[in-house]
């Protein structure tokens, strides 16, 4: 794809780009929506490391139970298993059947009633796929990139496990619930939506992202100066209201 020059969604540089799509547009069966959302790109920032990325999410996010019954995910599932038996794809199709393996199932009474096939799911390739999508979506929304010095924090249900449960009950109080009152940006036939919010705290521009991608799995972003990050406060809880 020809590049031209202009400033890059993710970086923030004037560089040469191309466009790239947000989130990746491998997520929509055919024939994709005419509201796919692109933003400009420079190669350092949207290299094939991250079309490989891409695809793993893409992979991961199809074949997951929480999405099997979507009738997008399973169109592009279809493609995309079809996809690891190209030649070229020789590497991704050895990662990813390194990443299966049986393990056992219960029934809702907790009762063994076999062995099933499962994926273990490298939870940083996600999120970084997550985080180029949130970074890409506030340049969409704000016309210019996230500051070079802050930097965006993802969460999924998995990292919420170990929280204290007052802890999780806070992040539903002030920060899940009341981005699930705000419009959301649908993309697709169900098939991606998103709720953001900018707001201040401590003097300092936030902003939080809910990610819903087949109607089954979400992702939650927030967006902040690294000082504040490390600081401590950037992992707690911020009001919306």
């Amino acid at each position: 794809m020809e590049r031209q020059p202009g400033t890059c969604a993710y970086c923030g540089k004037r560089r040469a780009v191309s466009v790239d799509h947000v989130p990746p547009k491998n997520l929509f069966p055919r024939p994709r929506p005419d509201n796919l959302i692109t933003v400009p790109a420079c190669r350092q920032c949207h290299s094939d490391a991250c079309s490989q990325d891409d695809q793993y999410f893409c992979l991961t996010l199809t074949v997951s139970e929480q999405t099997g019954d979507h009738p997008g995910a399973r169109e592009v599932r279809e493609n995309a298993l079809r996809s690891l038996s190209r030649p070229e794809a020789t590497g991704f199709r050895r990662s990813f059947v390194a990443g299966t393996g049986h393990v056992p199932a219960l029934s809702p009474a907790g009762l063994f009633i076999g062995m099933r096939l499962a994926y273990s799911v490298d939870l940083s390739r996600l999120f970084r796929v997550v985080e180029r999508v949130v970074r890409g979506l506030y340049y969409h929304e704000t016309r210019h990139a996230l500051p070079e010095d802050h930097d965006v924090v993802v969460a999924s249900n998995e990292t919420f496990i170990d929280l204290p449960v007052e802890k999780l009950n806070e992040y539903n109080r002030t920060v899940i619930e009341p981005l699930a009152q705000l419009p959301a940006r649908t993309i697709g036939s169900r098939v991606f939506w998103y709720r953001y919010a900018r707001f201040q705290q401590d003097d300092v521009v936030l902003s939080a992202w809910a990610l819903t991608f087949y109607a089954g799995i979400s992702f939650l972003a927030l967006t902040g100066p690294k000082s504040y990050r490390h600081a401590g406060a950037h992992a707690c809880p911020v009001n919306l209201r």
